[in-house]
């Protein structure tokens, strides 16, 4: 109950200045199947700083307002660094949330290995 199609639609507008960006996104349609959520918003404040070549430092953090009251709105964020190897981007990051009792919402350190083409 509360949950329709999780197909979203949403828009975003944003500005970038040297090595932080700034994005504010809109749902137009229910957030993620949460039913009578449209008009959910999402600001993210991101940086990504180059502290040696190939080397960046990044960090993030993010407010997601949950309209409807089908969830609870919530705090995200994500330090870390990444750096380019190979053609590759090879990243180590903590992240976490302010949402308690949910496992999905746990505190994690993720490595990641990404390639763009």
């Amino acid at each position: 109950k509360g949950f329709n199609s999780p197909n979203t639609l949403e828009g975003y507008v944003g500005v970038s200045w040297e090595y932080l960006t700034l994005k504010y996104s809109y749902s137009f349609t229910d957030l993620f199947g949460y039913e009578k959520s449209d008009g959910s918003q999402y600001l993210d404040l991101s940086a990504s700083y180059e502290i040696m070549d190939g080397l960046k430092l990044n960090a993030h953090i993010g407010r997601q307002k949950i309209e409807g009251g089908g969830a609870p709105s919530y705090n995200d964020w994500k330090v870390g660094v990444t750096k380019s190897l190979g053609g590759f981007d090879i990243g180590l990051h903590y992240v976490d949330t302010d949402v308690d009792r949910a496992d999905l919402a746990d505190e994690r350190v993720i490595l990641s290995v990404s390639r763009a083409f």
